[in-house]
C-alpha cells in the first residue's frame, strides 16, 4: 500500500515539476517581454525628444505600449492562476499522503518557487506600471509638444504683427513731417496699403488731395474714413469744407452739424459752420458759432479773425477791429488779419495805419496777391498812382486769373487817360468773372470817358449807347448778388 502511494505521489510531483518547468518558461518567455519593453521604451523617449516627428510616431507608440500593457496584465494574471491550481493540487496530495509524506512535505511545500513567482509576478506588474506611466508621461509631453507650437506660432505672429504695425507708425510719421505734399501722398497710400483699416490715414490724404486740388479723390478719402468710423467728427468736419469749397453748402452744413453733434466741443467746426452761415446769408447764426468757437477756446485767432470780418461786414467796425487785433495778438504772423484790418483802417480813414498793415502783411507773405491789390487801391487813393500801378501788376501776375485786379488796374488805367490798355483789362475782368456788377460799372465810366475824349459825334453816341447798356447790367446783376 505504501509503496502505491509513493508511486502515486511520485506521480504528481513529476506532474507538479512539468507543469512548474511549464511556468517557469512562461516566466522567461515574459522576462524577455519586458526587457524588449524596457528597450522599446527607452526607444521611444529618444524618439519623444525629437520634436518634428512626435505627432504619428507617437500616436503609433502609444497604441503598441497599450497593447503591450494588455499583454502584460493577461499575462499576469495567467501565471497567478497556475501558481494557484498547482499549489491546491499539492495540498490535496498531503492530504492523502498524510504522516508518511510528513519528511517529502517541506521538500515540496518549499516557498522557494511561490518566491520567484511572486517576485517575477510583482515585476511584471512594476513593468506594467511603467508602461501605464510612460503612456501618461507620452501623454503630456505630446500635450506640452502641441503647446510650445502654438505658443512659437502665436508669437510668431505676434512679432509679424509688431513688425508690420511698426513700419505703419514709421510711414505715418514720416508723411506727417514731409513737406512735400506729393510724397506725403504716396507714403500715406503706402500706409494703406499695409493698413487698410486705418482711417487717420485715410483723412490726412484727404487733406492734402483737398490742397493739392484733387477734390474728388479728398472726397473720397473722407467717405471712406467715415465708413470705418461712423463717429469720427474729425473726417466730417473736413468733409463739410470740402463740399463747402464745391459748392454743395447743404451737405456741408449738414456735416458740420454731425461733426457737432458727436463732439460738442469741436471749436474748429463751429468756426468752419460760422464760415458757412455767413455766405449763405445767415450771418447771426454765424455770430453765434463764432461766439461758441471761442468760447470753447479762448486762443482760437482764426475764430477772431473771421468773427472781425463779420462784425465788419454788418457795420461793427469797432469790435471788428477789436477782434483782428486779438487775432494778431495770438497770431502775430497772420498775414490775412493784417490785410483785413488793413482794409478796415482805410475804411475807417486810417490810411497809414492801412499801409502799414498791407505792408506787413506782404512782408509775412511775398506772394499775397491780395494784399497787393488792397495795397494798390489804397495807394491810388492816397495819389500814388506809379506804386498803384505797380501792386495791381504783382497781384496779377501773382494770380492771372484775378479779375478784380484786372478790374482795379482798368479802373486806374482810365483815370491816367489808357483808354485802350483799360479796355483789355477790363474785358479780361468781365471774362474771367461774369457775375461781377463792378466789372460793368467800370466798363460803363470807361465809355463814358471814351465818350468826353471823343471829338467825334457819332462815336460818341456810340460810347454813350454802350455805357447805358453797361450800367443797366451792372445794375440787374447787383440786384441779383444782393438777392
Amino acid at each position: 500500500m505504501k509503496r502505491i502511494l509513493a508511486t502515486i505521489l511520485l506521480t504528481f510531483v513529476l506532474a507538479f515539476l512539468n507543469c512548474t518547468e511549464i511556468s517557469a518558461q512562461q516566466i522567461v518567455s515574459t522576462n524577455v517581454k519586458v526587457e524588449q519593453l524596457t528597450t522599446e521604451m527607452e526607444q521611444q523617449k529618444a524618439t519623444i525628444q525629437q520634436l518634428q516627428s512626435e505627432n504619428h510616431d507617437l500616436a503609433k507608440q502609444v497604441e503598441s505600449l497599450s497593447g503591450v500593457k494588455e499583454e502584460l496584465l493577461r499575462d499576469n494574471t495567467r501565471l497567478r492562476d497556475d501558481m494557484s491550481h498547482w499549489l491546491n493540487v499539492i495540498a490535496i496530495i498531503f492530504t492523502l499522503a498524510g504522516v508518511l509524506l510528513g519528511v517529502a512535505v517541506p521538500l515540496i511545500t518549499r516557498k522557494d518557487i511561490k518566491d520567484i513567482l511572486d517576485v517575477r509576478i510583482k515585476e511584471v506588474a512594476d513593468k506594467a506600471k511603467n508602461a501605464d506611466d510612460a503612456l501618461n508621461e507620452t501623454k503630456v509631453l505630446k500635450k506640452e509638444i502641441s503647446e510650445i507650437k502654438n505658443k512659437i506660432k502665436q508669437e510668431s505672429e505676434n512679432a509679424a504683427k509688431s513688425a508690420k504695425e511698426a513700419k505703419v507708425s514709421q510711414l505715418f510719421a514720416e508723411a506727417l513731417s514731409e513737406k512735400d505734399s506729393l510724397k506725403a501722398i504716396a507714403l500715406y497710400d503706402e500706409v494703406i496699403e499695409l493698413d487698410p483699416n486705418n482711417l487717420s490715414a485715410y483723412n490726412n490724404r484727404g487733406i492734402l488731395k483737398t490742397e493739392m486740388g484733387d477734390k474728388e479723390g479728398a472726397l473720397k478719402d473722407y467717405d471712406k474714413a467715415i465708413d470705418l468710423k461712423p463717429d469720427f467728427s474729425e473726417a466730417y468736419n473736413n468733409r463739410g469744407s470740402l463740399k463747402a469749397e464745391m459748392g454743395d453748402k447743404e451737405g456741408a452744413l449738414k456735416d458740420y452739424d454731425k461733426a457737432i453733434d458727436l463732439k460738442p466741443d469741436f471749436s474748429e467746426a463751429y468756426n468752419n459752420r460760422g464760415s458757412l452761415k455767413a455766405e449763405m446769408g445767415d450771418k447771426e447764426g454765424a455770430l453765434k458759432d463764432y461766439d461758441k468757437a471761442i468760447d470753447l477756446k479762448p486762443d482760437y485767432a482764426s475764430a477772431y479773425y473771421n468773427r472781425g470780418s463779420l462784425k465788419a461786414e454788418m457795420g461793427d467796425k469797432e469790435g471788428a477791429l477789436k477782434d483782428y487785433d486779438k487775432a494778431i495778438e495770438l497770431k502775430a504772423d497772420y498775414a490775412k488779419a493784417y490785410n483785413n484790418r488793413g482794409v478796415l483802417k482805410s475804411e475807417m480813414g486810417d490810411k497809414e495805419g492801412a499801409l502799414k498793415d498791407y505792408d506787413k502783411a506782404i512782408d509775412l507773405k511775398p506772394d499775397y496777391a491780395r494784399a497787393y491789390n488792397n495795397r494798390g487801391i489804397l495807394k491810388k487813393d492816397m495819389g500814388d498812382k506809379d506804386g498803384a500801378m505797380k501792386d495791381y501788376d504783382k497781384a496779377i501776375d501773382l494770380k492771372p486769373d484775378y479779375s478784380e485786379a484786372y478790374n482795379n488796374r482798368s479802373d486806374l488805367k482810365i483815370i491816367i487817360g489808357d483808354f485802350d490798355g483799360a479796355m483789355v483789362d477790363i474785358k479780361n475782368a468781365i471774362y474771367l468773372d461774369s457775375s461781377d456788377s463792378v466789372s460793368y460799372f467800370t466798363l460803363a465810366e470807361l465809355y463814358e470817358a471814351m465818350v468826353n475824349a471823343e471829338i467825334d459825334e457819332a462815336k460818341k453816341s456810340e460810347y454813350l449807347a454802350k455805357a447805358a447798356e453797361a450800367r443797366v447790367k451792372a445794375e440787374d446783376l447787383k440786384k441779383k448778388n444782393n438777392q
